[in-house]
């Protein structure tokens, strides 16, 4: 499977989904161990997305490799369940940088923790199947209960949303306003390679 990137312009280029899901429990802890110490070695950003909260959570604790600055750990949360679920699991690991990525969105969603998330990425879900994602729930992450993310002191990213026919809108100029949101997390703090 090849990666997916996104280019941004400030910095190297940031590496998103090595492998589907780097926590899956086939892959023993060993094999993480040794790919996050490759990666964090190198000048490279790495964010590290999975639904396997628990798996990250009990890595974390038995492996300090999670705490290098170059190495990002995300949770996917499709809806307020997941999230409570997984975003708490999140938050308790020894991680260096916390992110979160709701995509799809499947249902509104209230942030637990945002005054511990480095990072929140939201989007509908984009594929041929794709499962309603209303405006007002992109909204709600983008002027969350706190404020966080609207005071810019939490960066939000929206990648894409639904228009009113229901079709994929991944252009930031199509977006209404209140959502032209595409923010990544301050990195000038990072020292590449320390171990």
């Amino acid at each position: 499977m090849e990666p997916d990137y996104i280019k941004l312009s400030n910095m190297t280029d940031t590496i998103i989904s090595i492998w589907n899901d780097m926590f899956h429990e086939n892959i023993p802890f060993e094999k993480i161990n040794l790919i996050l110490n490759a990666l964090a070695g190198t000048g490279h950003q790495y964010l590290i997305l999975t639904k396997r909260a628990e798996r990250l959570y009990e890595f974390s604790r038995k492996y300090k490799i999670c705490s290098q600055d170059n190495l990002w750990f995300g949770v996917s949360c499709e809806n307020q369940k997941r999230a409570d679920e997984r975003i708490s699991l999140l938050i308790d690991s020894r991680v260096s940088n916390r992110w979160v990525s709701l995509e799809p969105l499947l249902g509104e969603i209230i942030l637990p923790y945002t005054n511990l998330l480095d990072w929140v990425v939201v989007g509908c879900e984009t594929g041929s199947n794709r499962r309603p994602c209303k405006i007002e729930w992109i909204e709600r992450i983008v002027f969350d209960q706190t404020g966080d993310c609207v005071k810019g002191k939490r960066p939000v990213f929206v990648k894409a949303i639904q228009g009113e026919n229901g079709k994929v809108i991944k252009d930031i100029n199509k977006f209404p306003e209140s959502i032209r949101k595409r923010e990544f997390p301050n990195i000038s703090r990072i020292s590449y390679g320390k171990k």
